[in-house]
C-alpha cells in the first residue's frame, strides 16, 4: 500500500510523461498498428462476398449484347472450434504486442531517469572534484612554502604538484562526460534534466516484482496464444460447416437468327456445405509443431521468469550492502565535524593556520557530497527492478 501512496503521489505531481513528443508519437502508431493486426486475425476466418460483372459484345453479331451479374458468399461457420481458438489466439496476441509497446516505454522512460541520474551524479562528482582541486592547491602551497625553508625535498613539491594537475585533468574529464549524457538525454527528451521529475523508487516485494513485470506478462500472453494455436491445429482436422449463397442474373439481347431476341433470368442458390477429413497425413505433425512451440514458448517463460527473480535477489543484496556503506559513511561524516570543530577551536586560539580549516571543511563536505553520490546509486539499483514495472512510470 505504502507504493502504490508514492506512486498516486508522484502521479498527481507530475507535470507530463519526460518523454519527446515524437517518441510518444511512435509508441502510439505502435499501439495502433497491435490492434489493428489483431482485428485483422480475429477476423481472417471471415470470408469476403465475391460480385462478377460481365458486359459483352463484338463485331460478329453486332446486335447480340450480354450481360452477367454474379453474387456468392461460401463462409465457414464452424471449424471443429478453431474459429473461436484463433480469436482468442488474436486477441492473446493484441495484449502480448500491446504489453510489448509498453515495456518499450518503460525502458524509454528507465532511460532518460538513468541519464538523469548520471547527470546529477556527474554534477555532484564535479562539486566534489573542486573540493579535491581546492585541497591540492592548498597542498602545493604549503609544500611550495616548505621546499622554500628547505623543510622537504623537491620530491614532496613535485608529488603535490602532480596530484592537483591530475585532480584539474579529472575535472575536465567529469565535465566531458556530463556534455555527453546531456546531449544523450536530448535525443529522448524535451525538457532539460532539472525539469524532469523522478518517480519514488522503492524496493517492492518479490511477488509484487513478478506480478507487476510487463515481460512476463508478455510472454505469458504468447505462451496463451501458443496454446490457441495448438487448438487451431488440430480442427484443421474436424468436420467443418460452411453456409452457401449465390446470387446470379443475366440477361441477353439479340442472336444469330433473331436480332431482337430479348431473354432474362435471375436465381439464388443457398445450401450448407459439411466437409470431413477422412485422411491427412500431415495432420498429426501440425498439430506436434504447434505443441513444441507452446512448449518452447513456457521455456522461455520460465526461464525469464528466474532470470527476474535472480536479478531481484542481487538488487536486495546489493542495497542491504548499500546502507552498510551509508552507515560507515555517516559515521565518517561525524569524524570529519568532529574534526573541523576541533581544528576551528585551534585556529581561532591561533594554534593552527587557515589552511587546516579549510582543508577539513573541504573534506568534510567531500563526505557529504560522498553521502548524496549514495543515495543516487541506490536510486539507480532500483530503478533496475522499476524499468519493468507496470505503473512503475
Amino acid at each position: 500500500m505504502r507504493g502504490w501512496f508514492w506512486l498516486l503521489v508522484w502521479a498527481l505531481t507530475l507535470w507530463g510523461s519526460p518523454l519527446s513528443q515524437l517518441q510518444e508519437e511512435r509508441l502510439d502508431l505502435q499501439r495502433k498498428r497491435s490492434r489493428v493486426q489483431a482485428r485483422e486475425l480475429a477476423t481472417s476466418w471471415i470470408k469476403p462476398i465475391q460480385g462478377s460483372y460481365l458486359y459483352q459484345r463484338g463485331d460478329q453479331f453486332p446486335n447480340q449484347r450480354l450481360e452477367r451479374l454474379a453474387i456468392t458468399l461460401d463462409q465457414p461457420i464452424f471449424k471443429g472450434f478453431g474459429i473461436w481458438e484463433s480469436i482468442r489466439g488474436a486477441r492473446a496476441r493484441e495484449r502480448a504486442s500491446l504489453k510489448g509497446v509498453e515495456l518499450e516505454r518503460h525502458k524509454l522512460l528507465a532511460r532518460i531517469y538513468t541519464l538523469v541520474l548520471e547527470i546529477r551524479r556527474l554534477q555532484l562528482l564535479l562539486e566534489r572534484a573542486d573540493l579535491a582541486l581546492k585541497n591540492a592547491t592548498i597542498d602545493v602551497s604549503l609544500k611550495r612554502e616548505e621546499y622554500r625553508k628547505g623543510e622537504v625535498d623537491a620530491t614532496f613539491l613535485n608529488q603535490a604538484i602532480l596530484k592537483r594537475n591530475q585532480e584539474a585533468l579529472a575535472r575536465l574529464d567529469l565535465q566531458e562526460q556530463l556534455i555527453a549524457k546531456q546531449s544523450a538525454l536530448r535525443e529522448l527528451s524535451d525538457l532539460p534534466p532539472e525539469k524532469i521529475s523522478l518517480p519514488p523508487l522503492f524496493l517492492p516485494s518479490k511477488a509484487t516484482f513478478l506480478a507487476r513485470n510487463l515481460e512476463l506478462a508478455r510472454l505469458q500472453a504468447l505462451y496463451q496464444a501458443k496454446g490457441h494455436q495448438v487448438e487451431v491445429a488440430r480442427s484443421r482436422h474436424r468436420p467443418s460447416l460452411s453456409l452457401l449463397y449465390s446470387y446470379n442474373y443475366q440477361k441477353l439481347q439479340g442472336s444469330q437468327f433473331f436480332p431482337d431476341f430479348r431473354y432474362s433470368d435471375h436465381y439464388s442458390t443457398y445450401g450448407v456445405r459439411l466437409q470431413i477429413p477422412l485422411v491427412d497425413i500431415q495432420g498429426r505433425t501440425q498439430v506436434e509443431l504447434a505443441q513444441i512451440d507452446r512448449l518452447s514458448q513456457g521455456v522461455a517463460l520460465q526461464m525469464k521468469r528466474e532470470s527476474l527473480q535472480r536479478l531481484y535477489e542481487q538488487v536486495a543484496k546489493e542495497l542491504h550492502l548499500l546502507e552498510k556503506r551509508r552507515q560507515i559513511l555517516r559515521a565518517d561524516i561525524d569524524l570529519y565535524r568532529s574534526l573541523v570543530e576541533q581544528v576551528k577551536e585551534e585556529w581561532e586560539a591561533k594554534e593552527r593556520p587557515r589552511t587546516d580549516l579549510e582543508v577539513m571543511e573541504n573534506s568534510l563536505r567531500m563526505r557529504r557530497i560522498d553521502l548524496k553520490l549514495l543515495e543516487i546509486e541506490k536510486q539507480q539499483k532500483l530503478l533496475r527492478l522499476h524499468e519493468g514495472m507496470e505503473g512503475a512510470f
